[in-house]
């Protein structure tokens, strides 16, 4: 034991056995921090391009020098080892690894001290969480709205038809109606919608008469989510109308859908004018389709319906106020 431990003449310990002891326990240090590094890596999902390439060059350099150091650490019983090859290699890698890291480190420096801090992303975590909530809600509010004008839909639909067969027509054609303005709402993370894209997609049917029987005229405008959908309704509505009894029955009637702002009455008048089509008669009773246009779309909408049956053709004029007008242009 004592000399092994290379005492001297005043029993202290000799230059041997403190160069070994330092070694094992550097080794050993060595060794263990890389190992915590990267469990602490794995467990905070810590993942970012740059701090994973350091972490490994980092851990990669401290296993090198540990290793080496263990090496001179069993020099002790195996005195050749020291100073070959395998040992030298070791050095060599720990040194490449340590240059590589602090080179990566100079590079990424600035990228690191942008990284958020903890008492930064826990408020943006709070906030995010805010955020979901009130998205929650508002998605409750919307499917609440939804499924009572889809449950007075189907009232109103079964109301005024003869058969299960007419029944199943009618309702899923105005449930597509909806459906389609939803759709173009969805594509704008349900900020609003194009009226433009609105009108176009309610007269998709006849897509191929647009700028001969069908005129689509008026700046863009994007209109709030409440509007799109009940606009959809009144445009559906007009637009089967017209395919069945209206001008669009005919190869030479025509459509014409044209908007514009009313500044002085802070209102958006849209106008949908039909001719070329048979002789119009207003109708005897009121069916479900005039009754969405003139009561449900101009209360939902908090504006002014105007539902004409003139021989030339039905002409019908919305006006909706600019507080359901998100942009223009």
């Amino acid at each position: 034991m004592t000399s092994w431990l290379n005492l001297d003449a005043n029993g202290a310990l000799g230059p041997e056995p403190l160069q070994a002891l330092s070694d094992g326990l550097i080794a050993v240090s060595f060794l263990a921090i890389p190992a915590a590094l990267l469990y602490l890596y794995r467990r905070r999902d810590m993942h970012r391009p740059g701090l994973t390439a350091l972490v490994v060059l980092f851990t990669l350099f401290m296993v090198a020098l540990g290793l080496a150091h263990l090496v001179s650490f069993l020099a002790i019983w195996v005195p050749g080892l020291s100073g070959t090859e395998p040992h030298l290699v070791l050095k060599a890698l720990g040194a490449v690894s340590a240059l590589a890291a602090a080179v990566t480190l100079g590079v990424l420096a600035p990228r690191l001290l942008r990284l958020p801090s903890r008492d930064r992303l826990q408020a943006e975590v709070a906030a995010n969480e805010d955020q979901l909530r009130l998205l929650l809600r508002e998605l409750t509010h919307r499917c609440k709205n939804l499924l009572a004008v889809v449950h007075a839909i189907a009232r109103q639909t079964a109301s005024r038809t003869h058969s299960v067969d007419e029944f199943l027509d009618r309702f899923g054609a105005r449930l597509m109606a909806i459906g389609s303005s939803h759709d173009l709402l969805i594509a704008d993370d349900w900020q609003g919608a194009s009226l433009r894209m609105l009108v176009e997609r309610q007269l998709g049917d006849h897509a191929e008469r647009f700028g001969d029987g069908i005129a689509i005229e008026g700046e863009d405008v994007l209109l709030k989510p409440e509007a799109v959908q009940n606009l959809a309704l009144a445009l559906h509505e007009l637009a089967v109308n017209a395919q069945r009894h209206g001008s669009l029955s005919k190869p030479d009637g025509q459509v014409s859908v044209s908007w514009e702002f009313c500044e002085e009455a802070s209102k958006l008048r849209l106008v949908w004018q039909e001719q070329g089509g048979p002789p119009v008669e207003p109708p005897e009773r009121s069916g479900f389709g005039r009754s969405v246009i003139e009561s449900v779309v101009g209360r939902a909408l908090e504006g002014d319906v105007a539902l004409s049956f003139q021989p030339k053709g039905v002409r019908c004029e919305i006006d909706i106020p600019l507080g359901q007008v998100v942009s223009r242009g």
